[in-house]
């Protein structure tokens, strides 16, 4: 049954002249969806809020971990109703599923740009490595964001269904490494007797491995101290 304060017929939600424009949308209340009218919201307002929720959702799972955090703690740090997280996400997975979308993105757009133009591929590859674990190290949102994907979730119940995601930005990230090993090898960088297959699989578990365990253990895999000579030591085998 739909609750009463979202029912068509309630009078609270009839449109009222010179005040707001209203319009049939859809909201999902406990994972179900529901049509009903609500005000016409600014796009930048809702932007603002569905900002706030997911910049609450990095804080409320990283404190409790992604499966104890509950969309009523995440509500209450953002400082907005449950109804208007339900307005923005269907449940949990949603939202941890944007907070990937918009660091996978972040991370994407220089990389992909300089995979398709580099001069010196080797050198742009250990740069950009170099200013992700930089990144990592002093940028506390980087940090918490990286360490819901490894250390916080573990990716059981409603959250099993985001593997399959998470799978296809691997793949796409996989993708890119092969254009800079593919390059180095055509510029005569490194060796050729390694499939770029090969070559990009092996980095990219090298870099997350640091990544998870930096985070894990900041005490033996210190960033400051080893992280340009991690990187350096990839490429001498090379």
């Amino acid at each position: 049954m739909i609750p009463r304060f979202i029912r068509h017929r309630d009078k609270a939600l009839q449109p009222r002249k010179n005040i707001l424009v209203y319009k049939h949308t859809r909201m999902y209340v406990c994972g179900q969806e529901v049509m009903f009218q609500v005000a016409r919201k600014t796009k930048e307002e809702a932007k603002e809020t569905r900002e706030a929720i997911i910049n609450a959702a990095i804080d409320v799972f990283y404190e409790h971990g992604v499966s104890k955090g509950s969309l009523e703690e995440i509500a209450e740090a953002a400082g907005v109703t449950r109804g208007a997280v339900y307005w923005h996400f269907k449940n949990k997975a949603a939202i941890f599923s944007a907070i990937h979308d918009e660091f996978h993105t972040s991370v994407m757009e220089g990389f992909i740009t300089q995979a398709d133009n580099s001069i010196d591929p080797v050198h742009d590859l250990k740069e950009f490595s170099g200013n992700f674990l930089k990144l990592l190290q002093e940028d506390e949102r980087h940090k918490k964001i990286l360490s819901l994907f490894s250390l916080k979730c573990d990716y059981s119940g409603e959250m099993a269904e985001f593997l399959d995601e998470q799978r296809l930005k691997k793949m796409e990230s996989m993708k890119q490494l092969e254009k800079f090993f593919a390059l180095a090898q055509k510029k005569g960088q490194i060796e050729k007797d390694r499939t770029t297959e090969l070559l990009a699989v092996s980095f990219f578990c090298y870099m997350c491995g640091i990544s998870t365990e930096s985070l894990r253990h900041p005490t033996i895999v210190s960033l400051t101290k080893n992280g340009p000579e991690l990187i350096d030591m990839f490429f001498k085998k090379l």
